[in-house]
């Protein structure tokens, strides 16, 4: 334990001591056919997260001798074993990736792929689905072997579910989109009007009033600008 803590520069005992208590249940629990320092290394990392204490997990990595995806079945597997399995939530997500934003319509996409057949709520894929594929519908550039980790799938896996995440969305969220699009384009309108009212009350009857027509068009256009502006 000591080398293997030196080694990854962990040294506050707190830590090194919930690593220890990992171990002990894992002994109790399950008999993993992975060495003992894979279990050290890995009970080290999930320790971490208790204590705030930072990993170097490329160093983990290479003391491990496994590959990342390895590695990260391996960790949600003594998760799984420990009971500390917490289920990806799309708030965390959207804070972990800077896209706050985006928070109601990837929870709003979640809810209506989960409730379209039945899921299972405590598997990541869908929460990390749901918000990487908002984040590609607003021209935000979300990192691909990022989200494939947290979903736990291989690669081919994730890109098939991503697909089927895009075609739901488009099929059974479009309306919604161009509903606000348009509310939007209404509200714009209406405040031109409501403008455009004030001002003719304080002109004179000198004043050459716009034709509606062309008027409608012009505030119509200025509104399908601000728009496009505003997404940029």
């Amino acid at each position: 334990m000591d080398i293997i803590s030196k080694r990854l520069n962990i040294h506050d005992s707190s830590t090194i001591k919930k690593c220890e208590e990992f171990l002990r249940v894992l002994q109790t629990k399950t008999s993993l056919k992975l060495s003992d320092q894979v279990k050290t290394i890995i009970c080290l990392e999930i320790a971490t997260t208790f204590t705030g204490s930072s990993f170097d997990k490329e160093a983990a990595l290479q003391l491990c001798a496994l590959k990342k995806s390895s590695y990260e079945n391996n960790l949600n597997n003594i998760k799984k074993i420990l009971n500390i399995d917490k289920p990806l939530s799309i708030s965390e997500l959207c804070v972990q990736f800077s896209c706050t934003q985006l928070k109601d319509a990837a929870q709003e996409l979640y809810s209506h792929y989960k409730d379209s057949d039945s899921k299972d709520d405590m598997h990541p894929q869908y929460a990390a689905a749901a918000v990487y594929t908002v984040c590609k519908m607003n021209n935000m550039k979300p990192p691909k072997s990022q989200f494939v980790t947290l979903s736990r799938l291989k690669s081919n896996q994730w890109n098939a579910l991503i697909n089927d995440f895009e075609t739901f969305a488009i099929t059974n969220l479009k309306q919604t989109k161009f509903k606000q699009k348009s509310n939007v384009i209404e509200n714009t309108v209406e405040g031109h009007v409501q403008e455009n009212a004030n001002v003719k009350e304080k002109s004179d009857d000198h004043v050459t009033i716009e034709d509606y027509e062309v008027w409608k068009n012009r505030i119509l256009r200025e509104a399908e600008q601000a728009i496009r502006e505003g997404k940029q």
